[in-house]
């Protein structure tokens, strides 16, 4: 919820799915168009969720959109070779986050 609380104020409408995976892949497949402005972040270390399966999930089902690895492995490349156009490493900085929401919404 601290990444709902910076951005919310900084740059965009916020949809928190912690409820579990399903629910935010239905939320991001009801939008409208890929440059909706939807940024789908993923907190990669949540031991009940499987980030990657997520992300894979969305792409396979036709998710046009940016999605976002929050993560606390540095390894960037890894993330985007695997389904996700960005990451963010662990502990998240607040300017940081805004900046990468700000770079993918319209």
């Amino acid at each position: 919820h601290l990444f709902k609380a910076v951005v919310r104020g900084a740059v965009a409408e916020v949809h928190c799915s912690a409820a579990g995976e399903k629910e935010g892949i239905e939320f991001a497949l009801a939008q409208p168009t890929p440059d909706s402005g939807l940024v789908v972040l993923i907190d990669m270390n949540i031991g009940q969720f499987d980030g990657h399966r997520t992300a894979r999930d969305l792409r396979e089902r036709r998710f046009y959109g940016p999605i976002v690895a929050l993560t606390s492995d540095r390894n960037r490349q890894s993330y985007v070779d695997a389904d996700f156009d960005d990451h963010l490493c662990k502990p998240i900085q607040p300017n940081a986050l805004i900046a990468l929401v700000e770079k993918y919404s319209p």
